[in-house]
């Protein structure tokens, strides 16, 4: 049939079964539309609990890893007094030390003079007994 201002001729038996068949398959197509949106919203909403999980846990480690850099100061301020004190001991014994030394040299010197003094002495006798 000749075609004319752009209408067309279609049988209406077949437009008919086309139409029902689009009817009867639009529940159906309804029907996922709403299963993918509810997995949609389901697929969001675990996505958001394990994302929520993750900023907890993440939350977590910074707390413990502040908790441990507090703990890494604390140590480290109490080694630096604990060496502070042992260089302090250390510097005190080193003088008694020296001290101690000191008086012992000075001992030993005055012995050795006194010594000294004494074998003059016995060499000067001995010399008197020769001549």
């Amino acid at each position: 049939m000749p075609l004319s201002g752009g209408k067309v001729v279609v049988d209406s038996n077949e437009m008919k079964n086309n139409l029902k068949r689009i009817r009867d398959s639009l529940p159906g197509e309804v029907i996922k539309a709403r299963e993918i949106v509810e997995n949609h919203t389901k697929i969001l909403e675990e996505t958001q609990k394990e994302c929520e999980k993750m900023f907890k846990s993440a939350n977590e480690k910074i707390r413990e890893m502040i908790n441990e850099n507090e703990i890494t100061k604390l140590s480290k301020q109490k080694a630096e007094k604990i060496l502070s004190e042992a260089e302090s001991q250390s510097k005190v014994m080193i003088s008694k030390a020296e001290d101690y030394l000191e008086k012992l040299l000075s001992e030993s010197e005055a012995l050795m003079k006194t010594n000294l003094v004494q074998i003059k002495s016995a060499r000067q006798h001995l010399k008197s007994l020769r001549s």
